[in-house]
């Protein structure tokens, strides 16, 4: 989902998890230098900010894996951000200008510059992280 915040785009996640009580919402605030997702509640109270590398752009949740998955238009990565923690858990490289995400299932699809990429969620991060 995307918002608008003083002319410039920024993405929104709802993270709705019944089996691990995770009812949030998470806004990124791309391109004022601020580089943070804002992690609200159910009720919309402020709960935490999860720094981020500035040029965030949107921003998804896996209930399955309990991460946030952020596209960086800035560094043309996709950063994959344990929830609870606020730990970048992976960076990816997927090409310039990256600006959506989507998880459907075990796939990541996202849209750069250098077009629609699907990657494998347990391969990514099977690899190095054990999730």
């Amino acid at each position: 989902r995307l918002l608008w915040s003083g002319g410039v785009t920024c993405g929104a996640a709802f993270a709705v998890n019944p089996s691990l009580g995770v009812r949030a919402l998470y806004v990124g605030y791309p391109f004022m230098g601020i580089g943070e997702l804002v992690e609200r509640d159910g009720e919309w109270e402020y709960v935490r900010t999860i720094s981020t590398p500035d040029g965030g752009r949107s921003v998804a949740y896996d209930p399955a894996r309990d991460v946030l998955i952020q596209a960086n238009y800035e560094s043309g990565e996709i950063l994959v951000i344990d929830r609870a923690t606020g730990r970048i858990l992976e960076r990816i490289p997927v090409g310039d200008r990256v600006r959506h995400v989507h998880v459907r299932g075990d796939t990541l699809i996202t849209a750069s510059h250098a077009g629609i990429v699907q990657i494998d969620l347990n391969v990514v991060l099977a690899a190095s992280h054990g999730v």
